[in-house]
């Protein structure tokens, strides 16, 4: 029962940078982790299917409402999302929509290759796949960086074009 609830209700996590740490951590278990402005890096801590899809898009949109106005990406990260079944597929495909309308984009980092099956396992082409893939969550952040202008958008590494999977 305790596998199912895990799975079923995911810790869900926001992550940022910590200071003398490599990579992203969450912010709720350290409070001095920094962000980004505008810029949302999510973990979903669980694949997505059927039984977890909705609370997957319920928990994405109201992280995002919470955020206020000024958010414009959000970048999932893929690594804990070990596999996506056709309703997982069609619910990030709903999410992407409704963040769209909102001005966000959803970007997602890591697991390129399973994103891009995923897809072509439910016929998606790349003209109808709507979520940036990023190689990294460092990549994902620094492309946001640089469009944005920030500073430090460079200092990660080199330009890479995003895939757009869904």
């Amino acid at each position: 029962m305790r596998f199912v609830r895990l799975v079923s209700h995911p810790k869900i996590e926001i992550l940022g940078e910590v200071q003398g740490f490599p990579g992203f951590h969450s912010v709720e278990r350290h409070p001095n982790a920094t962000t980004v402005p505008g810029l949302m890096l999510m973990r979903f801590n669980s694949p997505i299917v059927f039984f977890n899809a909705p609370y997957f898009k319920r928990e994405v949109i109201a992280a995002v409402e919470a955020s206020g106005p000024s958010l414009k990406w959000l970048v999932l990260d893929m690594l804990p999302i070990t596999m996506i079944d056709a309703t997982g597929l069609y619910t990030a495909e709903e999410v992407a929509d409704s963040l769209q309308e909102r001005g966000v984009v959803l970007a997602a980092a890591g697991r390129q290759t399973e994103w891009r099956h995923w897809a072509e396992s439910r016929n998606r082409t790349p003209q109808e796949r709507k979520v940036r893939i990023y190689p990294t969550m460092h990549e994902a952040v620094r492309v946001f960086r640089e469009m944005q202008g920030f500073p430090g958008g460079d200092d990660l590494l080199q330009p890479r074009t995003a895939e757009c999977i869904e």
